[in-house]
């Protein structure tokens, strides 16, 4: 990119290859290229990591990402929750609760996420699990079309972030 085209990779170009390397299943070398770039990674880079870090399962990289970003941004709950959903992917509850009580100790409350679904002409916008919204049973018959319809195509569902949520009230509580 450099050598042939002149261009200076930013931080969005490195968060971009961590991202390759990591949803491909190779964490050791998106950590080892994070190592290698010339600039501090920021939350973007070593977030992409952490992702992933669930998806394979990989506490021990999950645990070490997690504390480097916990000292840039320890605001932020989102990447707690993340590392909370990452020991109870694997049982660890006893730290899912750990990680539970920093979030509270701290003070800190995740946002809800912000869905935006366009329908015809009409852009829908609403919180996540907000079934106040006036639209709500409408788009709900609609997700169930385009669930059926993904799956006659072959889609399966990854319904392991449902079960973790059961699962953590069920053993934290």
């Amino acid at each position: 990119m450099t050598e042939d085209y002149g261009i200076l990779p930013d931080m969005e170009h490195y968060s971009c290859m961590v991202d390759l390397y990591a949803r491909s299943g190779y964490l050791d070398d998106a950590w080892e290229f994070i190592k290698s770039m010339p600039v501090d990674p920021d939350i973007d880079v070593l977030g992409s990591l952490l992702s992933a870090c669930r998806i394979y399962k990989r506490i021990d990289l999950a645990e070490f990402i997690s504390m480097r970003i916990f000292e840039k941004k320890p605001e932020d709950p989102g990447y707690y929750v993340l590392l909370s959903n990452i020991y109870a992917a694997v049982g660890r509850w006893a730290d899912v609760k750990k990680v539970r009580a920093m979030i509270k100790d701290k003070g800190l409350m995740k946002k809800p996420g912000n869905s935006w679904v366009q329908v015809g002409q009409c852009i829908h916008s609403f919180l996540a699990k907000d079934k106040t919204y006036t639209e709500h049973g409408m788009l709900q018959d609609i997700l169930r079309i385009l669930s059926l319809e993904m799956r006659e195509e072959g889609y399966i569902p990854d319904l392991i972030s449902l079960a973790e949520d059961d699962n953590i009230h069920e053993h934290i509580n």
